[in-house]
């Protein structure tokens, strides 16, 4: 749904929470976006290990 969105250019704002974990092989977070999104971070919260990021649309 977000990557549909983000595809659109419909979302301004991106919260992207980060929880420390390896996997071995990653798996991308938005799979259909054309081109680069040019985004600029606004913010940054931590709690008990987990980062948020805010990103707006520059």
């Amino acid at each position: 749904m977000a990557g549909q969105l983000l595809k659109e250019g419909r979302i301004d704002q991106l919260w992207l929470s980060i929880i420390p974990s390896l996997l071995g092989k990653g798996v991308r977070l938005f799979q259909e976006i054309p081109k680069e999104l040019q985004l600029k971070l606004v913010g940054t919260e931590h709690w008990n290990g987990i980062v948020d990021l805010v990103y707006e649309k520059r």
